[in-house]
């Protein structure tokens, strides 16, 4: 059934779940995204619409209870509602679903054939009639190596000391099966070091305080963390396998992102044009988390030009919160200030006239956020065309794209998530500014938010529950960050396109 009920306050959303192609699943989100009909999403007298689009890792289940318990920490604020009453508020929510999660549902003491086989299928997008490929048969024999050197390395103190400082040295058969599965998976190349991202994230966790910088310039007590980490897999399979497929989760990183941008620019774009002409007076507001952050700016821009159903929407979005975005700090940048001659992504949503976010963009930060601040940047660089190109032109002699020095000035790294850095780059009005940290415990803060503008809010305060290999990645479920978002809401409710 499309209309789901928030757990606490049962406030009503619509539900759309889609497929990988972007089509509905359910029969009603089928009907709702070809016609109208008497049961329309929304009334056409609705005064705000807020669509909501999850990220990484979520599956239907896990979709629907984040959606319920966000919902019910919005509605929980019902001052903003009120003052937002004058105008006749009368808000309606769609929650777009979207498949993302390519490693929730494996066991991780499954056989190795088993598990071996899930890898594969999510790393290469293959189905069973591409199951038998070689390139498939490659990855799934590296994947099956890989898995059995964990179970080697389980019981054995000196390997796992090895594994955790990330010396595959020391561990040829995992360092071999790694090359192995980056050859099959097209990303090899000289220097790519999977010892290193298992090192990075291993330090990262055990990193007192936690910085946003580079971890090769914190300096530790080296001898007492590499005892720890050693004694913290405890010859556990579960826990040594877990840091052993660190870096063949990471591929999946481009699949996942890819998909973002196409349901994004595809149907959810269609979705919100549709959306504005039925309620041609409602506001709309984007929240998007993780991955999500693509599909919400996808939908602002829509399609490349000459495709299916390209074209800008009816009118700007009034407000945008991406929480713990997982995309590029480049994304909206004029252009990169490692290759000038490349921009972002999502450029025009703030061109030189009116830009398509009328109101405030909010992005939040976290240094607990490991899925964003450690496994990013590693994923970002497995599959970078510009590292591909980069490699070729060095092999000839010449420095290669976007490998060049940072421009003077520049303060922040080539490959990063917005989750870490904000938005950056964005030139004229819409500048980045930064929000003073989000304190814990102070929902009601006032943050001065102006339209046209982009806002990075410092969360470390309140976005910090470590869970997992992600740490505190989805922990967004806060007053304090509903808050800010409905700061958002509130400023861009008199902006341009809006009356």
């Amino acid at each position: 059934m499309p209309w789901e009920a928030a757990p606490r306050t049962r406030y009503r959303y619509y539900f759309l779940q889609l497929d990988s192609s972007g089509a509905g699943v359910e029969p009603g989100d089928r009907q709702f995204l070809i016609q109208n009909g008497d049961d329309a999403l929304i009334a056409t007298d609705a005064s705000d619409v807020f669509v909501v689009s999850h990220g990484w890792m979520e599956d239907v289940d896990s979709a629907k209870r984040n959606y319920g318990d966000w919902i019910d920490t919005m509605v929980a604020q019902g001052e903003h509602g009120d003052a937002l009453a004058g105008a006749g508020y009368k808000p309606q929510a769609v929650a777009v679903h979207w498949p993302s999660q390519p490693f929730g549902d494996e066991r991780p003491l499954a056989p190795a054939d088993e598990l071996a086989d899930q890898y594969t299928r999510r790393i290469l997008g293959t189905d069973d009639a591409g199951a038998d490929s070689p390139r498939a048969v490659s990855a799934r024999a590296a994947l099956k190596a890989i898995i059995d050197s964990a179970d080697d390395i389980a019981p054995d103190a000196v390997a796992r000391r090895s594994l955790v400082q990330g010396d595959l040295a020391r561990l040829p058969k995992l360092n071999d099966a790694y090359q192995q599965l980056f050859t099959a998976t097209g990303v090899a190349r000289p220097g790519l070091d999977p010892g290193k991202a298992i090192r990075d994230w291993t330090v990262a966790v055990h990193q007192e305080p936690p910085s946003s910088g580079f971890l090769d310039d914190v300096v530790h007590d080296v001898e007492r963390l590499w005892d720890e980490l050693v004694a913290a897999l405890d010859h556990e399979v579960t826990n040594v396998r877990s840091l052993v497929l660190l870096p063949a989760r990471a591929l999946s990183f481009w699949s996942i992102k890819d998909r973002a941008h196409a349901i994004g620019a595809g149907t959810t774009h269609q979705l919100l044009a549709r959306l504005q002409e039925t309620a041609p007076r409602a506001r709309f507001h984007l929240m998007g988390h993780s991955f999500g952050a693509i599909v919400a700016s996808s939908a602002v821009v829509g399609p490349p030009g000459g495709a299916a159903g390209a074209g800008p929407l009816p009118r700007p979005v009034s407000s945008a919160l991406f929480a713990q975005a997982a995309m590029s700090l480049w994304s909206y940048a004029a252009h990169d200030p490692f290759d000038t001659s490349e921009a972002g992504d999502y450029r025009s949503i703030y061109p030189a006239g009116p830009p398509l976010i009328a109101g405030p963009l909010v992005t939040t930060t976290s240094v607990y956020d490991l899925a964003n601040r450690i496994l990013f940047p590693i994923a970002a660089q497995l599959g970078s065309p510009d590292i591909q190109a980069a490699v070729a032109s060095a092999a000839a002699g010449a420095p290669g794209p976007g490998r060049g020095p940072q421009s003077a000035g520049a303060a922040f790294p080539r490959y990063g998530a917005v989750g870490t850095f904000g938005l950056q780059g964005v030139l004229g009005r819409a500048e980045p500014r930064t929000v003073d940290r989000v304190g814990m415990g102070v929902p009601h803060q006032e943050y001065q938010l102006e339209p046209g503008r982009i806002y990075n809010a410092d969360a470390d305060a309140v976005i910090r529950k470590l869970q997992g290999l992600a740490g505190a990645h989805m922990d967004i479920n806060h007053p304090e960050i509903a808050h800010l978002f409905w700061q958002a809401v509130r400023a861009g409710a008199g902006g341009p396109g809006q009356d």
